[in-house]
Protein backbone atom coordinates (compact mmCIF):
# COMPACT_ATOMS: atom_id res chain seq x y z
CA UNK A 1 0.00 0.00 0.00
CA UNK A 2 3.04 2.29 0.17
CA UNK A 3 3.06 5.09 -2.41
CA UNK A 4 5.62 7.87 -2.76
CA UNK A 5 2.92 10.20 -4.04
CA UNK A 6 0.79 9.65 -0.94
CA UNK A 7 3.08 8.78 1.95
CA UNK A 8 6.33 10.66 1.28
CA UNK A 9 6.28 14.30 2.38
CA UNK A 10 8.65 17.21 2.89
CA UNK A 11 10.21 17.41 6.36
CA UNK A 12 9.07 19.96 8.90
CA UNK A 13 10.38 20.77 12.41
CA UNK A 14 9.61 18.19 15.09
CA UNK A 15 9.34 20.31 18.22
CA UNK A 16 9.19 19.06 21.80
CA UNK A 17 5.77 20.49 22.56
CA UNK A 18 3.79 19.09 19.64
CA UNK A 19 5.50 15.73 19.07
CA UNK A 20 6.55 12.71 21.05
CA UNK A 21 9.40 10.79 19.42
CA UNK A 22 10.09 7.05 19.46
CA UNK A 23 13.32 5.36 18.44
CA UNK A 24 13.87 1.87 17.00
CA UNK A 25 17.18 0.13 16.36
CA UNK A 26 18.02 -2.90 14.24
CA UNK A 27 21.59 -4.07 14.91
CA UNK A 28 23.67 -6.47 12.83
CA UNK A 29 27.24 -7.80 12.99
CA UNK A 30 27.93 -7.67 9.23
CA UNK A 31 25.83 -4.82 7.84
CA UNK A 32 25.33 -1.26 9.13
CA UNK A 33 23.10 -0.80 12.16
CA UNK A 34 19.79 0.78 11.14
CA UNK A 35 18.31 3.42 13.46
CA UNK A 36 14.90 5.01 12.90
CA UNK A 37 12.81 7.70 14.60
CA UNK A 38 9.04 8.18 14.54
CA UNK A 39 7.22 11.31 15.74
CA UNK A 40 3.60 11.20 16.93
CA UNK A 41 1.33 14.22 17.32
CA UNK A 42 -1.75 14.69 19.52
CA UNK A 43 -4.04 13.45 16.73
CA UNK A 44 -2.11 10.18 16.56
CA UNK A 45 -0.62 10.90 13.13
CA UNK A 46 2.81 9.32 12.80
CA UNK A 47 5.82 10.58 10.88
CA UNK A 48 9.01 8.66 10.10
CA UNK A 49 11.20 11.69 10.69
CA UNK A 50 14.80 10.49 10.97
CA UNK A 51 17.08 7.64 10.01
CA UNK A 52 20.70 6.75 10.65
CA UNK A 53 23.02 4.02 9.37
CA UNK A 54 26.07 3.33 11.48
CA UNK A 55 29.09 1.11 10.98
CA UNK A 56 31.56 0.47 13.78
CA UNK A 57 31.40 -0.38 17.46
CA UNK A 58 28.58 0.10 19.93
CA UNK A 59 30.14 3.14 21.61
CA UNK A 60 30.36 4.93 18.28
CA UNK A 61 26.76 3.95 17.51
CA UNK A 62 25.60 5.33 20.85
CA UNK A 63 27.44 8.61 20.26
CA UNK A 64 25.87 8.99 16.83
CA UNK A 65 22.37 8.31 18.17
CA UNK A 66 22.78 10.82 20.99
CA UNK A 67 24.14 13.47 18.62
CA UNK A 68 21.36 12.84 16.10
CA UNK A 69 18.68 13.33 18.76
CA UNK A 70 20.38 16.30 20.40
CA UNK A 71 20.79 18.26 17.17
CA UNK A 72 17.11 17.74 16.30
CA UNK A 73 15.93 18.31 19.90
CA UNK A 74 13.81 15.17 19.88
CA UNK A 75 11.76 14.40 22.99
CA UNK A 76 12.27 10.63 23.02
CA UNK A 77 9.65 8.68 24.96
CA UNK A 78 10.74 5.08 24.35
CA UNK A 79 13.34 2.96 22.56
CA UNK A 80 12.82 -0.41 20.88
CA UNK A 81 15.47 -2.82 19.66
CA UNK A 82 15.62 -6.13 17.80
CA UNK A 83 15.42 -8.86 20.48
CA UNK A 84 18.59 -10.43 19.03
CA UNK A 85 20.48 -7.54 20.63
CA UNK A 86 19.97 -9.27 24.00
CA UNK A 87 21.79 -12.44 22.97
CA UNK A 88 24.90 -12.97 25.07
CA UNK A 89 28.02 -14.60 23.64
CA UNK A 90 29.35 -17.21 26.08
CA UNK A 91 32.82 -16.78 24.57
CA UNK A 92 32.80 -13.03 25.19
CA UNK A 93 34.59 -11.96 28.37
CA UNK A 94 33.28 -8.40 28.06
CA UNK A 95 31.40 -7.29 31.23
CA UNK A 96 28.54 -6.27 28.91
CA UNK A 97 28.30 -9.32 26.62
CA UNK A 98 25.24 -8.26 24.59
CA UNK A 99 24.66 -5.27 22.30
CA UNK A 100 21.75 -4.11 24.45
CA UNK A 101 23.85 -4.18 27.63
CA UNK A 102 26.64 -2.26 25.90
CA UNK A 103 24.16 0.42 24.81
CA UNK A 104 22.81 0.58 28.35
CA UNK A 105 26.34 1.17 29.61
CA UNK A 106 26.43 4.15 27.22
CA UNK A 107 23.23 5.56 28.70
CA UNK A 108 20.75 4.30 26.09
CA UNK A 109 18.01 2.04 27.48
CA UNK A 110 15.96 -0.13 25.13
CA UNK A 111 13.03 -2.53 25.29
CA UNK A 112 12.94 -5.63 23.15
CA UNK A 113 10.67 -5.07 20.17
CA UNK A 114 8.19 -7.59 18.84
CA UNK A 115 9.24 -10.44 16.52
CA UNK A 116 5.65 -11.07 15.41
CA UNK A 117 6.25 -10.47 11.70
CA UNK A 118 2.72 -11.20 10.52
CA UNK A 119 1.12 -8.84 13.05
CA UNK A 120 3.69 -6.16 12.27
CA UNK A 121 2.97 -6.31 8.55
CA UNK A 122 -0.79 -6.13 9.07
CA UNK A 123 -0.47 -3.21 11.46
CA UNK A 124 1.76 -1.38 8.96
CA UNK A 125 -0.75 -1.99 6.17
CA UNK A 126 -3.43 -0.41 8.35
CA UNK A 127 -1.22 2.63 9.02
CA UNK A 128 -0.56 3.11 5.30
CA UNK A 129 -4.19 2.70 4.26
CA UNK A 130 -6.03 5.71 2.85
CA UNK A 131 -9.11 6.55 0.81
CA UNK A 132 -9.27 8.75 -2.27
CA UNK A 133 -12.56 9.76 -3.89
CA UNK A 134 -12.43 11.65 -7.19
CA UNK A 135 -8.88 12.69 -6.38
CA UNK A 136 -9.75 14.03 -2.93
CA UNK A 137 -8.24 12.53 0.21
CA UNK A 138 -11.25 11.39 2.23
CA UNK A 139 -9.34 9.26 4.75
CA UNK A 140 -5.65 10.15 5.08
CA UNK A 141 -2.98 7.62 6.07
CA UNK A 142 -2.07 7.23 9.72
CA UNK A 143 1.64 7.34 8.85
CA UNK A 144 3.87 9.44 6.59
CA UNK A 145 7.59 9.35 5.77
CA UNK A 146 9.87 12.38 5.42
CA UNK A 147 11.71 12.46 2.09
CA UNK A 148 14.89 12.93 4.15
CA UNK A 149 14.71 9.20 4.95
CA UNK A 150 15.75 7.68 1.59
CA UNK A 151 16.86 4.32 3.01
CA UNK A 152 13.48 3.75 4.65
CA UNK A 153 11.68 4.69 1.44
CA UNK A 154 13.86 2.42 -0.72
CA UNK A 155 13.65 -0.57 1.60
CA UNK A 156 9.88 -0.15 1.94
CA UNK A 157 9.44 -0.10 -1.84
CA UNK A 158 11.64 -3.21 -2.16
CA UNK A 159 9.85 -5.08 0.65
CA UNK A 160 8.22 -7.94 -1.23
CA UNK A 161 6.89 -11.41 -0.50
CA UNK A 162 9.32 -14.26 -0.99
CA UNK A 163 8.38 -16.94 -3.51
CA UNK A 164 9.45 -20.53 -4.00
CA UNK A 165 11.48 -21.04 -7.15
CA UNK A 166 12.13 -24.02 -9.40
CA UNK A 167 10.34 -27.27 -8.71
CA UNK A 168 9.15 -26.04 -5.32
CA UNK A 169 7.16 -23.27 -6.96
CA UNK A 170 4.79 -25.82 -8.49
CA UNK A 171 4.54 -28.12 -5.48
CA UNK A 172 4.09 -25.71 -2.60
CA UNK A 173 1.90 -22.82 -1.60
CA UNK A 174 3.30 -19.30 -1.67
CA UNK A 175 5.64 -18.46 1.16
CA UNK A 176 4.00 -16.61 4.03
CA UNK A 177 6.93 -14.30 4.71
CA UNK A 178 8.75 -11.45 2.94
CA UNK A 179 12.26 -11.74 1.56
CA UNK A 180 14.85 -11.55 4.32
CA UNK A 181 16.95 -8.93 2.55
CA UNK A 182 17.36 -5.18 3.14
CA UNK A 183 14.36 -5.27 5.46
CA UNK A 184 15.89 -3.48 8.45
CA UNK A 185 13.92 -0.23 8.28
CA UNK A 186 10.58 -1.96 7.56
CA UNK A 187 11.17 -4.15 10.62
CA UNK A 188 11.81 -1.02 12.68
CA UNK A 189 8.50 0.37 11.43
CA UNK A 190 6.74 -2.88 12.35
CA UNK A 191 8.09 -2.63 15.89
CA UNK A 192 7.00 0.99 16.21
CA UNK A 193 3.44 0.32 15.15
CA UNK A 194 3.06 -3.01 16.96
CA UNK A 195 3.77 -1.21 20.24
CA UNK A 196 1.21 1.52 19.39
CA UNK A 197 3.25 4.69 20.02
CA UNK A 198 1.14 7.51 21.44
CA UNK A 199 1.49 11.22 22.04
CA UNK A 200 2.66 12.10 25.55
CA UNK A 201 1.90 15.73 26.53
CA UNK A 202 4.81 18.05 27.07
CA UNK A 203 4.99 19.47 30.58
CA UNK A 204 7.29 22.21 31.81
CA UNK A 205 7.58 22.87 35.54
CA UNK A 206 9.49 26.04 36.35
CA UNK A 207 12.68 26.03 34.29
CA UNK A 208 12.73 22.25 33.86
CA UNK A 209 10.91 20.21 31.27
CA UNK A 210 9.43 16.92 32.40
CA UNK A 211 8.03 13.99 30.46
CA UNK A 212 7.87 10.26 31.01
CA UNK A 213 11.01 9.44 29.03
Amino acid sequence: KFSRNIHVIKPFPINERDFTVYHALDTHPRVPDHALWMAVNARGTKYICGELLSEGGVKLLAERIKTFESVRRYRVEDRLIDPSAYIEDQHNDDPEPSVASKLEACGLYYRGGSKDLSAGIKRTDDALDYQLVAGDMIVPPEMFVFDSCPVTIKQTEEYVWDEYRGRGADERKKKGSPKDKNDHMPENVHRFLFHEPTFVPYVRIGSKRTDSS
